[in-house]
């Protein structure tokens, strides 16, 4: 399933460790589409994404951020205050990076034309993941 995701680093946008670069804060965000499983969900790929950035390898590292990144970015690897953005289908999910995982902070859908709640959110893509598994496709 096509997939757009942005990494926006802000991470030390209102601390004292502000990255300034020719007298300017810097803020960075790229943005790229790719192939996603349908099956998985949005915390799995903020993990890969967290996982690959700071270790500096994997196949998403290689493809999109390796020698892409911007060049006004304050890090590399996505820190506490980073924010991702998850567009699939008509879905819009927003994830800021805590001191342990990651925390929602917006989601949109066009199909219910609403923001929906978190749990149900999950339990909407626990019965896809389980629809999927039963007729082969994981």
């Amino acid at each position: 399933m096509k997939t757009t995701i942005t990494v926006k680093w802000t991470a030390f946008e209102n601390s004292s460790n502000l990255f300034i670069k020719d007298g300017r804060i810097t803020n960075a965000e790229m943005t790229f589409t790719t192939e996603i499983p349908p099956a998985m969900f949005d915390e799995e790929i903020l993990e890969l994404l967290f996982e690959q950035t700071n270790l500096y390898t994997g196949k998403v590292w290689d493809e999109y951020f390796k020698d892409k990144m911007p060049e006004n970015r304050s890090h590399t690897s996505l820190s506490i205050g980073d924010r991702v953005v998850i567009e699939r289908n008509d879905d819009r999910s927003e994830y800021v990076c805590k001191d342990i995982g990651w925390e929602l902070l917006t989601f949109q859908s066009q199909s219910y034309g609403r923001v929906r709640d978190v749990f149900q959110l999950d339990q909407d893509r626990m019965m896809s993941r389980m629809a999927d598994a039963e007729m082969g496709d994981l």
